[in-house]
């Protein structure tokens, strides 16, 4: 088969292949969505966490007043407690006069209670209502504070405030896992400090041991659940041993301050394993009497691991499809590149005349293979035009063959009148002379002559008309004209006699013929140039009597010698 004629293999398009780099770049995108979905969502949470602590310690700032004005104590724990009781975030709440005395604090630690107050004395904007320090650190914890003013606008034309205290509410904003897995237990803690309560009035250890077990059982993060007595002995425990001992650490001293209005104190700390351990702890009453405290203390750390553990798997899925879309952009860009790679360098090869060349591509979709088509059609072309070209040469000069190329309508059936030059060249007594000699020689010596004598009139930029026999016409000035064609046509006729002396002498040393003499016919005058015949088989010529006169010229010159 010929190689112009080599089926293309159609592969898949460009187009498909940016589809898919679209699709995995989709994927990475997702990803990476997810990802930051996650945190915006969690700086809304916390943000709308903080706008609910700043009205919760307004609330207490407002409601608190007259408790503050009259040191009240015993009032303001009443508030504080009707007020937070059911959010469990709330680490701690102090209540300061405007001298810095605290009238209300279930922080029990007085170094928190300075900090606190320090901070406030830091403030510089306190005539806000309320004020959000983001990064307060509590036993080298990380909380935030809110502080809100207790104010009151005095009376009189200025109408200024006083400010007679302060509310400073501690709160840690928990990961959303960990405060559902707190909220659960919460749940479960009350369910069970309200079952086992007649159980512990009806002296029923064992039921009540049982239902601690189960709770421990069930729930593989819970490192102990106890019922601790007012005098701080275990009164009942899951794992009967611990049973009779008494616990008088500060976590515990903290857990008996459970009353009505604060039935539940959550406590976070490290272990002796160094677990974080999140410690609730539930009042246990009758009929307005402490029976004891329910406490269950649960670690996070498997929940931290796992949360960890899913954003080390993201984060490799994300590297991993970031690496697999790397990885096939290179191959898909390969595959782009290297067909452009070769069909440039074809390019460069088509333009240094490598025509006889096939390009071939069988990568980078079915448009390459288009492209590689065309280059294909334009090498055809290409080799077409130079043996056109080069045909068309033997009967014009290069110059006049580049022309016609460059404006192939002068080709076309039709003529105009035009001013040229009409050189006729015809050889003397040539016909009875090759009558005495073999044909292969008469071949040989015209095609010599020829050879020569065509050279000289495409050497003056002439175009040769056609050959009559032994002789031959050449035109100047069509279809390619200069300024000075009579002069270039008088060279060519000098030049012509210069030659026929060089072959003459060959031809006699050589083949011992005689010398052979030429006449030359020169005339410049108006004609009719252009292609005449059928549109199959045209020829390009001129005609005229200017053309006639030429030819009368040349047959002059054997009557003048």
């Amino acid at each position: 088969m010929n190689a112009d004629m080599e089926p293309v293999k159609r592969k898949r398009s460009i187009v498909f292949n940016l589809a898919l780099m679209g699709v995995a770049t989709i994927i990475i995108s997702s990803c990476a969505g997810v990802v930051i979905t996650h945190k915006i969502e969690n700086r809304l949470l916390l943000g709308e966490k903080i706008n609910q602590m700043k009205a919760v310690a307004q609330v207490i700032a407002t409601v608190s007043k007259n408790a503050v004005a009259a040191r009240e104590k015993s009032g303001l724990q009443t508030i504080v407690m009707d007020v937070i009781q059911d959010d469990q975030q709330i680490s701690n709440i102090i209540i300061f006069k405007n001298t810095g005395e605290a009238l209300f604090d279930n922080t029990f630690d007085g170094k928190i209670r300075k900090s606190v107050y320090a901070q406030i004395k830091k403030i510089k904007n306190l005539n806000e209502d309320t004020v959000t320090l983001p990064n307060f650190s509590v036993g080298g914890r990380k909380y935030m504070l809110i502080v809100a003013r207790v104010a009151e606008r005095m009376p009189g034309k200025n109408a200024r405030m006083h400010v007679s205290g302060y509310v400073a509410l501690i709160f840690q904003q928990r990961p959303i896992l960990e405060f559902e897995r707190t909220k659960q237990f919460l749940i479960l803690g009350n369910s069970v400090a309200r079952t086992v309560r007649t159980m512990v009035e009806n002296f029923n250890i064992f039921e009540a041991r049982t239902i601690l077990q189960e709770v421990k059982r069930a729930n593989p993060d819970v490192r102990f659940a106890y019922i601790l007595s007012p005098d701080n002995s275990i009164l009942i425990d899951s794992n009967e041993k611990e049973e009779g001992k008494t616990i008088a650490d500060k976590v515990t001293k903290t857990a008996q301050l459970v009353n009505p209005y604060n039935p539940v104190i959550i406590q976070q700390y490290e272990n002796k394993k160094s677990e974080e351990i999140i410690d609730l702890s539930f009042l246990i009453e009758s009929s307005g009497e402490k029976l004891g405290v329910l406490r269950i203390g649960y670690s996070i750390d498997r929940l931290r691991k796992q949360v960890a553990k899913l954003q080390i798997m993201l984060g490799v899925i994300i590297l991993f499809l970031m690496g697999a879309t790397v990885a096939v952009s290179i191959i898909v860009a390969r595959r782009f590149a290297k067909p452009v790679l070769y069909l440039a360098d074809s390019a460069r090869r088509i333009g240094q005349g490598e025509l006889g060349m096939f390009v071939h591509v069988n990568t980078g979709g079915s448009e390459m293979q288009t492209l590689a088509a065309s280059f294909n059609a334009m090498i055809k072309g290409l080799r077409e035009r130079n043996f056109i070209k080069d045909t068309f040469s033997r009967y014009v000069s290069h110059q006049v063959a580049d022309e016609l190329l460059k404006s192939p309508e002068k080709l076309s059936l039709g003529g105009e009148s035009r001013e040229v030059t009409i050189l006729f060249a015809d050889i003397r007594g040539f016909t009875p002379l090759s009558e005495h000699l073999p044909a292969e020689l008469v071949v040989e010596i015209l095609n010599e002559y020829f050879n020569v004598m065509v050279d000289v009139v495409f050497e003056f930029e002439g175009t040769l008309d056609k050959y009559i026999g032994d002789a031959l016409m050449a035109i100047f000035g069509s279809p390619v004209s200069h300024e000075d064609d009579p002069f270039r046509a008088i060279q060519t006729a000098l030049k012509m006699r210069e030659k026929l002396v060089t072959l003459n002498k060959k031809w006699t040393e050589k083949d011992g013929l005689p010398p052979i003499r030429i006449g030359v016919g020169v005339n410049t005058g108006s004609v009719i140039s252009g292609n005449i015949g059928h549109i199959q088989r045209m020829e390009y010529t001129v005609i005229g009597d200017n053309v006639n006169l030429a030819s009368r010229i040349e047959s002059l010159t054997q009557e003048f010698g």
